[in-house]
Parts: C-alpha cells; sequence; structure tokens
C-alpha cells in the first residue's frame, strides 16, 4: 500500500515540480508524514504532521477576534 502511494505522490511531485520549476517546495502533512517520506524519492522540504491542525487553529483564531 504505501509503494503504491509513494510511486503515486513521486508522479504528482514531478509533474508539479515540472510545471511550477525551482520554486517548488515538497511538504508532507499528516499523522503517516514522517513514514511517507521514505517512499518519495524527490526531496521534501518540510514535514508537519499538524499543518492541517494548526491551519484550523488559526482560522479559528482569527475568526474569534
Amino acid at each position: 500500500l504505501f509503494y503504491g502511494y509513494g510511486q503515486m505522490l513521486q508522479g504528482m511531485i514531478g509533474l508539479l515540480k515540472r510545471k511550477a520549476g525551482s520554486r517548488a517546495q515538497v511538504v508532507i502533512t499528516g499523522g503517516y508524514a514522517k513514514l511517507m517520506g521514505k517512499f518519495i524519492a524527490h526531496k521534501v522540504d518540510v514535514v508537519d504532521k499538524d499543518l492541517v491542525f494548526k491551519g484550523i487553529y488559526l482560522a479559528w483564531n482569527s475568526a474569534t477576534e
């Protein structure tokens, strides 16, 4: 299962990097981010398993001010 997702991500990352050029960064998120990073041959710039939760907190915080 992880090999299949790893290959799918490699294809997507490669395509997006070709389209965006050198500006593109690879950011992986989620509870299995570190594990999935091992199956991606591209350089991973940021691993943040809590990125979505941080964004939700920031949105909630700005809405309640």
